[in-house]
């Protein structure tokens, strides 16, 4: 299974991004991976949209974070709201790279781990060419790892989960219906297969079942 990857950076980072780009090019050719980012837009595409369609069905979502990234429209908009609302789903993987130092700890990605390794900015590595390296092949393994077939049902991975990760993984589907929501009522009827409209079923259902399961096992406890 190939991964859809988003890749999401400041335009004041291009000769980051693109270097970074070119050192994905072997996961997109291993079949690992499929990258999108906004170099793609075509003339004409309603690009909000897009960005939302496409954050809607990437399984992976790399952010290039810098001090441009966190004071970028994506970074304080309704796009990063949508992705870690996914995220905290459990239907996307939100990863942050951390470009250059910057208080991204401080901004709603600080919870999230990040890369390289102990979230020193690729720009203050000692090798950054070993740095990135070591990134390509941390994404190399979780694209293995999320390409793997689920191997349990929602009632088999209830038992997996305590009472708070069921309440964080309510809370999560909770925002990510009620975003999925506000944007139907903000955009025409027509626009809505691009929303990913049917995946409200399985939030839906998956919202219910962990409530549930908590007020099963948790109310008394």
């Amino acid at each position: 299974m190939r991964l859809t990857a988003f890749i999401s950076y400041a335009h004041a980072d291009r000769v980051f991004f693109e270097r970074f780009m070119a050192a994905m090019r072997p996961l997109q050719q291993e079949g690992l991976i499929r990258t999108w980012s906004d170099v793609e837009l075509l003339p004409g595409d309603a690009w909000r949209n897009t960005l939302m369609e496409r954050i809607d069905t990437s399984e992976l979502l790399i952010l290039l974070v810098s001090p441009a990234f966190l004071a970028s429209r994506f970074c304080t908009g309704a796009e990063l709201k949508r992705a870690l609302a996914r995220h905290e789903a459990g239907l996307t993987r939100v990863v942050p790279v951390i470009l250059m130092p910057c208080e991204w700890r401080g901004t709603p990605l600080g919870g999230l781990q990040a890369l390289p390794r102990g979230a020193t900015a690729l720009a203050e590595s000692e090798d950054v060419s070993a740095a990135i390296a070591e990134m390509v092949a941390a994404f190399r393994q979780l694209a293995r790892v999320l390409a793997q077939p689920a191997r349990a049902s929602l009632e088999q991975e209830l038992g997996l989960f305590g009472c708070a990760d069921l309440m964080r993984l309510k809370a999560g589907a909770d925002r990510a219906i009620r975003l999925i929501e506000m944007t139907m009522a903000a955009v025409p009827r027509e626009a809505w297969p691009f929303l990913r409209v049917l995946e409200l079923d399985d939030l839906q259902t998956r919202r219910d079942r962990y409530e549930a399961e908590f007020r099963r096992r948790c109310m008394d406890a």
